[in-house]
């Protein structure tokens, strides 16, 4: 075994990169100039061996590989001679080999690491604090390894997704992201990509490759972005599958995010390219706080000190087994701080206290989030629906923490404190017969996932007494349960283009009449918001924001009447949720009315026929909730 350190400098722009199993190399790339300035850069390539004499030749890493670029002027060219383009050398990490690249982390061209030619890497590729971008579009990373990356950043910020971080990534590459960026150039497939703490841009351009895409820990602060040159992204998610397909305009792109996302969380984010917008999600992915116990094979053991490889026990239709545990994934939440969030959108935990379910259920308090689900009666139910303030409540104290989730060969129930729950529900990579990573579509849920109020309402309530039998006390307002209903107020107005507000200038029982400037050409309605989750009950598994519920609207101009129903008709209109079908539709906070052209002389007269509000609890800005619905 040794250790043992070399340098890149002015002299000798390079550097060999081979190092032996057992062995540590450290290669230390900073210019230094005459006067020991730092003032310039190497531009250092880490090379093969018998790199110039073999500008082709393999540079094997069996050992551990640390190349310290922590300095504000340093760049490499990993794979790459100097000289004569094409140069190249191939770096093949091996299953037992380790790559460190520590960078400065001021995200400039002074403080970069660029990829070229074919990396192989079995084993573990470690970029840290530092612009990771590529020259080549051909430049690959490949192999079954594991590829971290830790403050990895395009050049300057996300908006720069043309500095792509490498050109392609496959080969079955486990991709671990922490607060980064990643770009590519032309293909991303079989790839698995955890993300963790939020915070993770993942930019796809329109015109590469990307099959086989498995995504875990996608959640709030983290941004996927069908990287063009403006416009917002749309998106579906399937929770049958775990699909969620993103599109800008001609370009479509799946990735598979796994099971327990809610589709009404899903929203439009900025991203730092100016005018444009990726997609988010407003809650962390279904998981467990640490501190939690897990009943194993071996007794109770923390989550956090959970591996792949122990075995759990699992219950199934009634019997009672021990699985092995396929992975244990971790990650960290800081909590938004805003009025105007759901706590649940916030990344606010769940507390689920001591005998909150029953006698020893849960053992001791209970923390995981808002996401995760429990069997209870016989079905899967996620905990944000049976919060009562009480027995189980938001910790929103918490600010900060840190999550696991635990996943097993298929969707199992699990013990966490003595309570039945689900491990983390992911789809599951498998081979097929040619070998390769195929993606298995239709994974089965062990048992049946409950939305209903029906289902939910009752269980709700029957916890909610046992709170209070148990004399715990509410420590946060919970609505009262309100029915929807058209309210004596419903706070509407219409905003014009130029920003004029108008008021309705009367109101005959659900049908408001606003008197509308002469020339303008289109109105939008505006609402103050509310989500029936809130206002009806946490068991009411609707999380949209809503405005009203608009019916017919007429508008009267000179002597002719013109009934607007594109609200009715159109299925992607501004400001509006989801068509319904029947004749009526909910709002967002600032729903869109074209006016017909010409319909007058004069100022007209708009009719707008309310059929149903909320009672708003919060009210929030018209933009935010844009971006939230």
């Amino acid at each position: 075994m040794a250790d043992y350190e070399t340098q890149v400098s002015g002299a000798k722009p390079w550097a060999d990169g081979s190092v032996g199993e057992g062995d540590t190399k450290t290669i230390i790339v900073q210019y230094f100039g005459a006067n020991g300035s730092t003032a310039g850069s190497t531009g250092g390539a880490i090379c093969n061996q018998d790199y110039p004499k073999t500008a082709n030749g393999v540079m094997t890493v069996d050992g551990h590989l640390i190349i310290d670029m922590a300095y504000a002027v340093s760049t490499v060219y990993f794979g790459y001679g100097s000289g004569t383009v094409g140069n190249y050398t191939t770096p093949c990490i091996n299953a037992g080999g380790q790559v460190d690249i520590n960078g400065y982390g001021s995200y400039n061209g002074n403080n970069f690491v660029n990829f070229y030619n074919t990396t192989t890497n079995n084993g573990t590729l470690n970029v840290s604090n530092i612009t990771m971008y590529t020259g080549d579009a051909n430049s690959t990373i490949t192999g079954t390894g594991t590829f971290n990356m830790t403050g990895v950043r395009l050049s300057g910020d996300n908006g720069n997704f043309n500095a792509c971080t490498v050109g392609k990534i496959g080969g079955g590459q486990t991709i671990n992201m922490t607060g980064s960026d990643l770009s590519v150039y032309t293909s991303l497939t079989d790839v698995t990509i955890n993300m963790n703490g939020g915070g993770n841009y993942l930019a796809l351009r329109p015109t590469i490759t990307a099959r086989n895409v498995s995504i875990t820990g996608f959640g709030q602060g983290d941004i996927i972005d069908i990287a063009y040159l403006n416009g917002d992204d749309t998106w579906h998610y399937d929770p049958a599958t775990g699909d969620l397909v993103v599109t800008s305009g001609a370009y479509s792109f799946t990735v598979n995010i796994g099971l327990g996302y809610d589709p009404d969380l899903f929203a439009s984010t900025n991203t730092a390219y100016p005018g444009m917008k990726g997609v988010t999600y407003l809650a962390t992915a279904p998981c467990f706080l640490a501190g939690t116990l897990i009943e194993a094979e071996t007794g109770l053991v923390a989550v956090e000190t959970l591996r792949a490889g122990q075995r759990l026990r699992c219950i199934r239709d009634g019997k009672t087994s021990f699985q092995r545990i396929k992975a244990v994934k971790r990650g960290t939440v800081s909590v938004l701080k805003a009025s105007n969030l759901g706590l649940d959108e916030a990344g606010c935990s769940v507390r689920i206290c001591k005998n909150a379910f029953g006698d020893g259920q849960p053992f001791q308090d209970l923390l995981v989030t808002s996401e995760h689900r429990f069997l209870l009666d016989g079905k899967l139910v996620a905990i944000r629906t049976m919060v009562n303030g009480a027995s189980i409540r938001y910790e929103t104290d918490l600010e900060h923490y840190a999550y696991y989730h635990i996943e097993m060969e298929r969707h199992e129930i699990i013990l966490a404190n003595g309570v039945r729950t689900e491990s983390y529900a992911d789809v599951a990579a498998k081979k097929d017969t040619s070998g390769r990573s195929a993606i298995l579509r239709t994974p089965e849920l062990v048992a049946p996932l409950e939305t209903r109020a029906a289902f939910l309402e009752p269980l709700h309530d029957r916890l909610s007494r046992r709170a209070e039998s148990l004399g715990i006390e509410r420590r946060e307002r919970v609505a009262a349960p309100v029915a929807p209903g058209v309210s004596s107020h419903a706070s509407l107005s219409l905003i014009t283009a130029d920003g004029t507000i108008i008021e309705p200038r009367s109101c005959a029982g659900a049908h408001y009449a606003f008197t509308i400037p002469e020339g303008t050409r289109s109105v939008r309605l505006s609402t103050l918001v509310a989500r029936p989750c809130d206002v009806i009950g946490p068991f009411y598994d609707d999380r949209r924001y809503l405005g009203v519920q608009i019916g017919e609207v007429v508008l009267f101009g000179g002597r002719h009447e013109y009934r607007l129903d594109a609200h009715l008709r159109t299925d992607e209109l501004s400001g509006w949720h989801g068509l319904e079908g029947g004749e009526r539709r909910w709002t967002k906070a600032n729903a869109l009315i074209d006016l017909p052209y010409g319909a007058g002389s004069g100022p007209s007269v708009l009719v707008v026929e309310v059929a149903a509000t909320l009672e708003p609890r919060i009210a929030v800005s018209q933009e935010t909730v844009a971006e939230a619905a």
